[in-house]
């Protein structure tokens, strides 16, 4: 009890600083989850740029610079390059059987972002550089 008594001005110190690491740790997880959710949002807009329908047999959609912008905009998210890239294989080959601006200008958009997506960002190079060296090497 007398070790107790001379440590208990110390307890409200440890008490908050409990505390104030785990704000610390609540915020960094929601900031986490609201990051995440916009970056979802954002690229179902941009899938929604992209898209077009057919109304009355008339084929209505975003004119062609709206479309591109939002292709290159694909580089971007990075969490959904996997999703991007077959998308944009299968835009492309629908794409390549219209004529005018989808493809002098569209066709290259897309070549370009999947050049891009397939190469990835500095991170995903390293990361597959890295497991490539682990993954080949004989003395593991």
């Amino acid at each position: 009890m007398e070790t107790l008594l001379k440590y208990i001005a110390i307890l409200p110190l440890i008490g908050a600083a409990f505390a104030f690491f785990w704000g610390v740790i609540q915020f960094l997880v929601n900031r986490e989850m609201a990051q995440d959710e916009a970056q979802f949002n954002r690229f179902q807009e941009i899938i929604r740029k992209i898209q077009y329908e057919i109304q009355d047999g008339k084929h209505t959609s975003p004119y062609i610079e709206i479309q591109i912008a939002a292709i290159y905009e694909l580089r971007f998210l990075e969490k959904y390059h996997p999703a991007a890239e077959i998308y944009l294989k299968q835009k492309k080959t629908e794409w390549q059987m219209l004529s005018g601006k989808y493809q002098s200008l569209g066709v290259p958009i897309i070549d370009s972002t999947l050049s891009y997506i397939v190469k990835g960002t500095w991170k995903t190079r390293l990361k597959r550089s890295f497991l490539s060296f682990y993954k080949d090497s004989s003395f593991i």
